[in-house]
């Protein structure tokens, strides 16, 4: 059962090839993606995290040699009492 929620920052500067092959969210839980954590919340303040949530917009510029990537989610999982990540893993992408 998940008992907390981390707000995660995702951020990439991709070459045209190598953004022809990003997907949506690959930022904050891809291949080798290391998002920043934000804030985090106990699952019973899921409308506040959503509220904050909304104040972040993922961003997608394409340029003509470095493309821009910035993306902000949620992610709900377990963690002890220490704070530590135990298990889980769902997400909400940012718009």
């Amino acid at each position: 059962m998940y008992n907390t929620i981390i707000l995660l920052k995702g951020k990439a500067f991709l070459t045209n090839r190598e953004y022809d092959k990003f997907e949506k969210g690959d930022t904050i839980y891809g291949t080798d993606s290391n998002p920043e954590e934000i804030k985090r919340w106990s699952i019973d303040k899921k409308e506040k995290a959503m509220k904050e949530l909304n104040k972040h917009k993922c961003l997608y510029d394409t340029g003509s040699n470095v493309n821009l990537i910035e993306e902000y989610a949620l992610e709900y999982c377990e963690c002890d009492e220490d704070s530590e990540f135990i298990q889980g893993s769902d997400y909400d992408l940012s718009s």
